[in-house]
């Protein structure tokens, strides 16, 4: 009697042959032939058409697919097996990983599975095998999530309590210093080689910042940003730590170039530079430009510098003529608040006057933008701080240190409050900036148009409205903010609702020098953008043609010329058919849901689509 024949079926792979040994490990399908398998250790097809799965089984007793075995999947040694001929191939690296989400963070970081196709096709031999794939996922994990290197320890007991039938849980060996040698030489070679084999033949920029470490010596991290082919999107990939005694440009210089050089990358590629803006990176600018040029190149895209280091240096410019009492408020409350004692019963004073129960906020000096949520805080807490210190503390005579004392004259003070209420007043300001410019994905295109606003905003607070009006970039600057006439008076400077109802019941005196003292902090701000921020910048300024609200601009055609003509990627005869594209993107319907609904992460791959 007649009956339909058995196809191979998937969840076979996930079954053990009579040795133990998991059949996906050596079967695999054939191409065509849904009736049969392969054993990739015999190298023999199986038929499965009769009773399937046992057929499989059955030919996994037979002695020769045994002895196979137990050479392969023997927890006693580790062999390589290669399938065919094998190439001789430097390049290829002997693992593969990847990830189960395409997000650019790596959250759940997996070894890829064996694949049989190709000439050279890695099995997994052994339990010892699995045990190291374990330690590598879990060490890329600790890179990933941001783990502390002590978090690891006790791991290996932690994972054998949780899966007590697992003797790859139970034979893992972690510690602290093995994570950091599979990160550092483990893994990151792998990652930096598979790095660079996608940036190939792209054009990228170098990112380096120096920070004092706690030996009081220069640690310069030095990043790629480029273009990938394969991800479709711009990548920002760290590359390496350099430790400098003294950072001279000579000595800056020299390390990039000799990143550059062992990267294997070609000079001549090297885009643009993104560093903070003191005189000795101007210096390193200069040099890493004169080697692109021997490269062959037309030199580097000039755009100008960290804008963000200038907006946080302006407003320490701004600080220093008022904002300096609320400040040193916020700097003593965390310190103060880290005695235990203290927070405990500040904690008390909090539940009896209903006040949030919240920690104060460190403010880190080198970053002066960070004052201003540490400001928020504390006016959340004013009635309590008075409470505590001014009241509570003062009953007791035990309570004489310098930092208490100190609270106590800035919180008795009317004009602290007042200064704390102005910072709040002027924080969206700067922050609007900074949310939208801290982050890894493309933003050149809104760049100077957000800088124009910024510097727009601060001049409307203090400066008469008509001299501001119609003026952008460069025009910005001729604006004489030093002139009495030309700023607006005590009444109309904007200085926020909280604040004047404050400034309103503080002395005559006080209220004039207040209110003298917030124009002088605008003036500050202002004139430190206008002489720092790259404003006079002609390319930056033409690249905001790629923003999708000036599709149908006018100037767009002229615009992408001129970036196009300064572009080193870019052939001279290559320049009229961009033109020629660009006219023809601008008579495009491109519907708002290609790009309103973006978020900055997802901007790199948006600028990919057509």
């Amino acid at each position: 009697m007649s009956h339909s024949k058995t196809t191979f079926q998937a969840w076979w792979l996930e079954q053990m042959d009579d040795s133990g040994v998991r059949i996906g490990l050596w079967c695999r399908t054939v191409d065509g032939a849904p009736y049969k398998a392969t054993c990739i250790l015999c190298k023999k097809q199986i038929s499965c058409d009769n009773s399937g799965l046992h057929q499989i089984k059955q030919h996994a007793k037979g002695e020769n697919h045994k002895r196979a075995s137990k050479i392969h999947f023997s927890t006693s040694q580790s062999r390589f097996s290669w399938k065919g001929v094998a190439k001789k191939d430097d390049s290829q690296p002997p693992l593969s990983f990847k990830s189960k989400t395409s997000s650019p963070s790596l959250s759940a970081p997996i070894l890829s599975e064996p694949s049989s196709a190709g000439p050279s096709s890695l099995i997994p031999l052994t339990s010892g095998d699995c045990r190291v794939k374990a330690e590598a996922m879990w060490a890329m994990k600790v890179a990933s999530s941001n783990y502390s290197f002590a978090s690891t320890a006790g791991i290996k007991e932690l994972f054998s309590a949780m899966f007590p039938d697992s003797p790859i849980a139970s034979g893992m060996a972690l510690s602290s210093s093995k994570v950091k040698y599979l990160i550092s030489d483990g893994l990151g070679p792998y990652f930096l080689k598979k790095m660079v084999s996608d940036v190939g033949q792209a054009y990228y920029t170098i990112h380096f910042d120096e920070t004092t470490t706690n030996q009081v010596k220069k640690q310069m991290d030095v990043l790629l940003r480029y273009f990938s082919s394969s991800k479709g999107m711009v990548q920002v990939r760290f590359v390496r730590a350099i430790i400098f005694g003294h950072a001279y440009a000579d000595r800056v210089s020299g390390e990039l170039l000799d990143t550059i050089r062992n990267l294997k990358l070609p000079i001549h590629h090297l885009l643009s530079i993104s560093c903070d803006g003191p005189n000795v990176n101007k210096s390193i600018k200069r040099q890493l430009e004169s080697a692109v040029v021997e490269g062959g190149a037309k030199g580097l895209v000039d755009v100008g510098f960290c804008t963000i280091h200038v907006v946080h240096n302006a407003f320490r410019k701004a600080l220093d003529n008022f904002g300096g009492a609320a400040e040193n408020l916020c700097l003593d409350l965390f310190y103060f608040s880290s005695y235990l004692l203290h927070v405990r019963y500040y904690k008390e004073e909090q539940v009896n006057l209903e006040l949030d129960e919240v920690n104060f906020v460190r403010h880190v000096q080198s970053r002066w933008l960070t004052l201003l949520p540490a400001v928020d805080r504390v006016i959340s807490q004013m009635s309590g701080l008075r409470e505590y210190f001014l009241k509570t503390l003062a009953l007791r005579s035990t309570e004489k240190s310098d930092r208490y004392k100190h609270i106590c004259r800035l919180l008795n003070d009317d004009t602290t409050e007042v200064q704390l209420l102005f910072l709040q007043c002027v924080k969206e300001l700067f922050d609007s900036f900074l949310r939208a410019f801290q982050v890894e994905s493309p933003m050149v295109h809104c760049l100077y148009s957000s800088l124009v606003d910024l510097v727009k905003s601060l001049l409307k607070r203090f400066v008469k409205a008509e001299l501001v009006a119609g003026k952008a970039g460069k025009d910005l600057a001729d604006i004489d903010v030093d002139k009495a006439e030309n700023l607006l008076s005590d009444n109309e400077l904007e200085v926020g609702a909280t604040t004047r109802q404050k400034l309103a019941r503080v002395g005559a005196g006080k209220k004039i020098q207040c209110l003298n003292n917030m124009k002088a902090f605008y003036t500050a701000a202002t004139k430190y953008l206008l002489s720092q921020l790259p404003l006079k910048n002609t390319l930056l300024r033409t690249m905001s043609c790629l923003h999708p609200d000036s599709q149908k601009s006018g100037t767009g055609p002229r615009y992408i010329k001129y970036v196009a003509e300064k572009m080193p990627c870019v052939e001279a005869s290559e320049v009229a058919t961009i033109v020629d594209e660009w006219n023809l993107y601008m008579e495009e319907k491109i519907p708002d849901s290609w790009f309103s609904n973006y978020d900055n992460a997802e901007q790199g791959e948006f600028l990919t689509e057509e």
